[in-house]
């Protein structure tokens, strides 16, 4: 099995990204001459700040418009104060980060919810609070619990065994 090489001219190089070494990749994307076809495509307009006043922290933003407030940074740069709010909104990071972590879009869980009609089936306790509860071994997503619920699964380690016997314990004393 033979490594790709750069696309780029007499390069030998092994091909990292989109089919051109890191040096060719990074000196094109800093240039912005990569092809369309190597371009990420992005679904959000960025927010592409122009005509920068530092003394009146404002600037013209691609997105927002003109003589919107920025957030002057160190090291990373200036950003418009909308796109540095809206990466901190909980309620986004709190929605990306069920994909993330279970695979599942919010509005997935959102009709899990639904369907389970806001009750855990567990405990059967009507609560707009549902986790998802998802097995550690492979990742699975068995459905939406309790918070309460959730951690006495996950102490009793997935064991249905376990689990079996802890309501034996309880019922027998």
């Amino acid at each position: 099995m033979s490594a790709t090489v750069c696309a780029e001219g007499d390069c030998t190089e092994k091909a990292l990204a989109r089919g051109l070494c890191s040096r060719h990749y990074q000196r094109a994307r800093r240039r912005n001459e990569l092809p369309p076809s190597l371009r990420r495509v992005s679904l959000v307009k960025p927010h592409r700040l122009t005509n920068v006043d530092r003394t009146n922290a404002t600037a013209d933003c691609s997105r927002c418009g003109q003589g919107v407030p920025i957030r002057i940074g160190k090291g990373r740069g200036n950003e418009c104060k909308t796109q540095h709010n809206a990466s901190k909104n909980k309620e986004i990071t709190r929605k990306r980060w069920y994909k993330y972590k279970y695979g599942v879009t919010f509005s997935e869980r959102e009709r899990m919810a639904e369907e389970q009609h806001h009750t855990c089936p567990v405990c059967r306790t009507v609560t707009d609070q549902l986790v998802v509860d998802h097995c550690h071994s492979t990742g699975r997503v068995r459905g939406l619990l309790c918070h309460h619920c959730n951690l006495a699964i996950g102490f009793l380690r997935d064991n249905p065994a376990t689990a079996v016997a802890a309501a034996v314990y309880l019922l027998d004393s």
